[in-house]
């Protein structure tokens, strides 16, 4: 029972070896022991967030004992200790709030889509900005692609590619609300009425799904990438 914890809470984020929540929205962010429910720590949040400002994304590093979050007020990213919630690193490079955040599979890099018009690759470990990419629009989210390899941006209409060592965009996929199959190899992104599958490693279309009457919403890969 996670009622204890709070009324204003509007995201959840279980770690990736299943032991703590993170749940967060207005007020302090909070880390919970998944079995109990009991709250282990009240998580870092900026003195200059007010009570009503939203967390806008979170995520948990691979190995379950960071959390990085950002706030729909502030450009920054902080990354917080799982453990008691203490303040790691901040991540500063954007001039406006960060949308989404996402951990490589390794733990070794972030990358941060902002309302600025970038997407920007982080050292973990450092807080180290290691590449800027400038965009023509703003993001609506940024993600590693499964082996790491590269980044799906999502914008527009539209995801592109981009590998992540050099920043050089690879492909275009037309579509929105991109899934990815578990080894990399493929993606999806709705189209309207459409579903379209691509290469994930190069943005080559695969094919077309086709049969709804009205727009698709989401799109998801079985575990078996199917």
């Amino acid at each position: 029972d996670l009622g204890m914890i709070g009324p204003h809470f509007s995201r959840v984020e279980l770690s990736p070896d299943d032991r703590r929540i993170l749940i967060a929205g207005q007020g302090d962010p909070e880390i919970v022991d998944a079995s109990t429910g009991r709250s282990i720590a009240k998580a870092y949040r900026p003195p200059s967030l007010d009570g009503s400002s939203d967390i806008l994304a979170m995520a948990w590093s691979p190995d379950s004992k960071q959390v990085a979050m950002s706030s729909g007020w502030r450009p920054e990213t902080w990354i917080c200790d799982a453990e008691d919630g203490t303040l790691v690193r901040t991540l500063v490079g954007h001039d406006d709030p960060v949308s989404t955040v996402d951990f490589s599979s390794d733990g070794a890099r972030i990358v941060t889509a902002s309302g600025d018009g970038t997407v920007k690759l982080w050292h973990a470990a450092s807080g180290r900005m290691l590449a800027s990419i400038d965009l023509e629009v703003v993001p609506s989210g940024a993600w590693f692609l499964p082996g790491d390899a590269s980044i799906a941006v999502a914008s527009a209409g539209r995801v592109d590619l981009f590998t992540a060592t050099t920043d050089g965009l690879v492909a275009t996929v037309p579509g929105r609300a991109p899934a990815y199959a578990f080894d990399g190899s493929r993606l999806a992104a709705v189209d309207g009425n459409l579903v379209r599958v691509a290469d994930g490693r190069t943005g080559a279309p695969l094919h077309v799904l086709a049969g709804h009457t009205g727009p698709v919403t989401a799109t998801r890969f079985e575990p078996r990438g199917r």
